[in-house]
């Protein structure tokens, strides 16, 4: 290939740029900004995804999160319930025992499974026993 030929595409591309008109010109570059703004917004974020147990009926699984810290989620609790605009622990309660897949998307910068008891020790929550995998870490920043 010769060279040379980038660079005489690059000034066809320029003189093309330099022949239309101020308002041609606006319109093109508006539509490939606009189309990459769409672009970007298409891309959404990929949730934390985990899988919890309960072990009888009514039990209710709670999300625990860390006080001081922002939370602004949306939990899907895979049995058709989704909570939205969460800040804090959410909890939910399943009609029936077994595995459930929750999916949690938006700002969730931790999620806490012990806490210290008043002796200064650490304590497993009750999420601790029910959490069972994490199947998806997502692309939310984790602190």
């Amino acid at each position: 290939m010769n060279p040379f030929y980038r660079l005489t595409k690059i000034i066809d591309m320029k003189n093309l740029l330099c022949t239309l008109s101020p308002k041609n010109t606006f319109l093109i570059v508006s539509a490939i900004l606009l189309t990459i703004a769409l672009q970007a917004q298409e891309a959404d974020p990929k949730p934390f995804i985990t899988t919890w147990e309960t072990t009888e009926a009514d039990e209710t699984i709670t999300i625990p999160t860390v006080d001081g810290e922002t939370y602004s989620y949306s939990v899907n609790w895979g049995d058709g319930h989704t909570d939205n605009n969460v800040t804090e622990d959410a909890s939910h309660r399943y009609a029936k025992a077994g595995t459930h897949t929750v999916t949690i998307s938006g700002t969730f910068p931790r999620i806490r499974f012990g806490a210290l008891n008043s002796s200064g020790i650490l304590v497993a929550t009750a999420a601790a026993g029910q959490i069972r995998s994490v199947e998806k870490w997502g692309d939310n920043p984790w602190t």
